[in-house]
């Protein structure tokens, strides 16, 4: 397989980062994107300078995931898990983080320390583990930068570096889009307390298992989403059961899986639904990350979740091509998406101690959010006309835009351009020249970037540089607009 353009990109950001000091850099890749890839390739770089690196994993399936991409790039690396031999005369250990933690009298020395699925490798073992490894350079990789509770990852991180976005890899064919569809039955949760950032599991389960709920989820999969290879995200155990035998009630071949799942078990059920041999397979978070079938092309999320990166996580199992896979389709039973928004939105993900949904409702708080279309039942965007079935959104459409016109305006991408990485950088510079030249303040700068490019500037370097002449007519048409509609006020 060979390298894409941004894993190269990644590669070469990783490194400087480095090359300027950082410590512990954290890189940002939407699930899908490759991130095992880019592990390898620096693990092959690290080698043939003859260091030594021990890549941590939160999940067994991860560890064997690692060690099979290494052994395919001629790698033999140690793996430091429960129940597997210790491979001598390497310079390369893949760990789990919970067999580390019992073991760090006999753990393995290393000059890079490469972390995967870096949000789910926190708290007193992550500390405990990385503590033992302070002379060493320590990579994060994860597609969410977030805690279960919507906080940065700064304790364990010194810089964050950010990969293409979900929309633009959908853009570039590297993922397929998503439609979004919401239960026809409004969710009642009143009273359910809410531990570590998200509901809490014992109250949200009793809720969601509630007879109507559960038949009304194998309605809604028979009508939207039969003849798609589909995994369905339940509360616990015992919902997610519930949920299986009511789709084998109907005729449906569907599986459960969990976190106590045996190994072998575990193998044969993953491979039936690759293969097609089952078409629906119950779970609750075993397979939220570190699993990748790309012929599953929907997700019922039968679980009303607070966490953003447990939402980003959970469809990102559905949004890799395949072969005659056009798009994926997610079956929202807890009003996800009016609590979270669309998932290929930008996240102003961050290393501060801040909640991303606290920031995100800063940021877009008089951006009109996702409105439901009574005759399909999908979520869409403010408009006129669904884009989904194309029936008219009348009056609901007419309320959304009365609160939010000037928002919808100021939302507009120009001509439909994609911009590079590099080309927002040069933007937004020029933005910030001319700020400098005629005393704005930095919110200006902000503004102006989104109203041209439809996003907040993230990670991006503060550095300014002489406005083009097309930066200076954009700017001077913006404010003329603003003008006329000043005095017409």
């Amino acid at each position: 397989m060979r390298a894409r353009e941004f894993q190269k990109r990644a590669i070469v950001d990783l490194r400087q980062a480095i090359a300027s000091g950082k410590r512990a850099p954290l890189f940002v890749l939407p699930t899908g994107g490759g991130k095992t890839f880019i592990a390898v390739e620096i693990i092959s770089s690290a080698l043939a300078k003859g260091r030594r690196v021990l890549f941590v994993a939160p999940r067994r399936q991860l560890v064997y995931q690692t060690v099979e991409a290494l052994a395919q790039h001629g790698i033999t690396a140690d793996i430091v898990m429960a129940g597997e031999q210790r491979v001598a005369q390497t310079r390369v250990s893949v760990a789990s983080i919970d067999t580390l933690h019992r073991r760090m009298e006999v753990a393995p020395s290393a000059d890079i320390v490469i972390v995967d699925e870096a949000h789910c490798v926190m708290g007193d073992k992550a500390r405990a583990v990385l503590g033992e490894y302070t002379g060493a350079i320590r990579i994060g990789l994860t597609a969410t930068p977030a805690r279960a509770d919507g906080r940065g990852l700064g304790e364990f991180y010194d810089e964050m570096i950010l990969g293409p976005t979900m929309a633009e890899l959908i853009a570039d064919g590297f993922l397929v889009p998503m439609r979004y569809f919401s239960s026809p039955n409004s969710l009642d949760l009143s009273g359910i307390k809410v531990a570590g950032g998200d509901y809490q599991q014992g109250q949200l389960g009793e809720r969601m298992s509630e007879t109507t709920l559960v038949g009304d989820v194998v309605r809604n999969w028979q009508r939207l989403g039969q003849g798609r290879q589909t995994i369905v995200f339940a509360v616990h155990r015992g919902h997610a059961k519930a949920l299986q035998y009511e789709f084998n009630q109907v005729g449906v071949v569907a599986d459960y899986i969990d976190g106590n799942t045996e190994t072998e078990d575990r193998k044969i059920i993953l491979r039936r639904i690759e293969n097609g041999d089952s078409q629906v397979l119950c779970s609750v978070d075993v397979l939220s990350y570190g699993w990748n079938s790309p012929a599953v092309s929907c997700a019922v999320l039968a679980r009303p979740t607070k966490s953003i990166a447990r939402y980003l996580q959970m469809i990102g199992r559905v949004l890799r091509p395949y072969p005659g896979k056009t798009d994926a389709i997610m079956l929202d039973h807890g009003n996800v998406v009016d609590e979270l928004g669309f998932v290929d939105e930008d996240q102003p993900w961050t290393l501060e101690g801040k909640k991303i949904q606290e920031i995100k409702k800063e940021r877009e708080k008089k951006e009109p959010g996702p409105i439901t279309c009574p005759h399909c039942h999908a979520k869409v965007p403010p408009a006129r006309l669904c884009r989904e079935c194309g029936s008219a959104l009348g009056e609901q459409f007419a309320r959304a835009v009365a609160a939010v016109k000037a928002e919808l305006e100021e939302k507009r991408k120009s001509a439909g351009k994609r911009w590079t990485k590099d080309e927002k950088q040069v933007f937004y510079s020029e933005l910030i020249g001319m700020a400098s030249d005629r005393g704005y303040s930095k919110g200006w700068v902000s503004h102006t970037y989104r109203d041209k490019l439809g996003v907040w500037p993230q990670s991006l370097v503060w550095a300014p540089a002489a406005a083009t002449d097309e930066t200076q007519r954009f700017v001077q048409h913006k404010m003329i607009k603003y003008r006329k509609g000043q005095e017409g006020a």
